[in-house]
């Protein structure tokens, strides 16, 4: 429980030290923005909009963009829901499988360098307001992905399961869907 507190005590620092400077909408992140807000009224992607990556990651900000209108506040706080998510998931299968340390350890180095972490002057590198976010969604899949697959269990539901979560994974980024599937 203890560590739990520690973890969500550096999410909240690093997120305060970091409010609202994430992105950049003027260089990379506009199309994050611009092709969830067309879906969400209507626009159908590959048809009405070029798109390069799978169409999970703006279909699933379109449904946000739809429910509490396009703007980059809906985008912040999907993202920092999904930056908890992934950073339980972490959290848990570090735990289960190296310790309690370890788990800290490497939740902490998640939160503060990668998925919150600043270090230029355009912040699209980070989880908040990724350069894309298929990746992002992508590393979520593939993080729900590995306690799923070294579960001890064989049964038909793992293996669904995985199946579900590698499809997911595939409609998001292809190098993603590749890489799970090498390991």
């Amino acid at each position: 429980m203890l560590d739990l507190m520690a973890l969500t005590t550096l999410f909240a620092f690093v997120c305060r030290i970091g409010w609202r400077r994430w992105g950049d909408i003027y260089v990379d992140f506009g199309q994050q923005l611009y092709v969830p807000w067309r879906l969400s009224e209507g626009a159908v992607l590959y048809r009405d909009i070029a798109y390069l990556h799978g169409p999970l990651s703006p279909y699933f900000n379109g449904v946000f963009f739809s429910f509490f209108g396009a703007s980059y506040s809906t985008l912040v706080a999907v993202n920092l829901a999904l930056i908890l998510i992934a950073s339980g998931t972490l959290y848990f299968t570090f735990l289960g499988t190296t310790g309690r340390l370890a788990a800290v350890a490497a939740t902490s180095v998640f939160l503060s360098v990668f998925a919150l972490g600043q270090y230029v002057g355009v912040g699209n590198y980070n989880w908040v307001s990724p350069y894309a976010h298929s990746t992002t969604h992508s590393l979520v899949f593939f993080a729900f992905l590995v306690p799923v697959l070294t579960a001890r269990s064989d049964s038909a539901w793992k293996w669904g399961i995985a199946g579900i979560l590698l499809g997911c994974l595939a409609l998001t980024r292809a190098e993603s869907a590749v890489a799970a599937i090498l390991a």
